[in-house]
């Protein structure tokens, strides 16, 4: 009766994927992502900030779960999952 996790999606483009703090590196992300996946029709988009402290492993998550960088400019990068 917890909220650990959520997505948001608008138009096939990942906006947020966020896990409570005290459940993350348990897979929680990784099978709402899954889950998004199968229930979207098209390919998904995202994009990652090149400026975060986080972007070199954003960019290795999202690489693992088949995301590819499609385009990137001075302020982010554009990254796509062919469904």
């Amino acid at each position: 009766k917890k909220i650990i996790g959520f997505i948001g999606i608008k138009d096939n483009t990942l906006n947020q994927l966020c896990t409570n703090i005290e459940y993350r590196k348990k897979g929680i992300a990784t099978k709402i992502l899954e889950i998004a996946k199968k229930m979207l029709k098209g390919n998904l988009i995202l994009y990652i900030d090149k400026h975060k402290d986080s972007t070199e492993y954003l960019l290795h998550f999202y690489d693992n779960k088949g995301f590819k960088i499609l385009e990137e400019n001075n302020v982010e990068y554009k990254m796509i999952y062919k469904n």
